[in-house]
């Protein structure tokens, strides 16, 4: 099938393979194409932040269980998820080193174990969980485009 309406030209290919189907959206190169330098950027927000990766896949799996998922029919494309999520891992590390400076986290460096190879793990930047909810309930519930902005 062949998206016209998109601002580049893609086709999207489904296919059965191995008794399961394959989606596959083809975007054809023209000089508006961004997509090597998109990816350079992907890639350092990923090293900036380490959920960044792991809560897009699980949120992209969201919107395609709801068809949520083509920019073209009303949906949200993969680029459009990850500016989103990066901007709330963004203002969540700075809401959480503050909170950190201040003490009001009960971090005690004297029982840190950020020495550790546990300290990953633990760290509340790395908090799956609450980043998911952050993000649900900032996109979901509480954002205003007349007040906020994504940057």
């Amino acid at each position: 099938k062949t998206i016209n309406s998109a601002s580049l030209p893609i086709c999207k290919i489904e296919a059965k393979i191995a008794g399961s189907y394959v989606s596959l959206d083809v975007s054809i190169a023209s000089r508006l194409h961004r997509g090597v330098a998109t990816q350079a950027l992907i890639k350092q927000w990923c090293v900036e932040y380490p959920t960044l990766r792991i809560l897009g896949v699980v949120l992209k799996q969201l919107l395609v269980t709801n068809h949520l998922n083509d920019p073209y029919t009303g949906g949200l494309s993969s680029y459009g998820l990850v500016v989103l999520l990066r901007d709330v891992l963004k203002a969540d590390s700075l809401v959480f080193q503050a909170a950190r400076n201040q003490g009001r986290l009960g971090y005690n460096p004297e029982n840190s174990i950020e020495g550790s190879h546990l300290h990953s793990l633990f760290s509340p930047e790395l908090n799956l969980g609450r980043q998911f909810l952050v993000f649900l309930h900032l996109y979901g519930i509480s954002f205003d485009p007349m007040r906020h902005t994504i940057g």
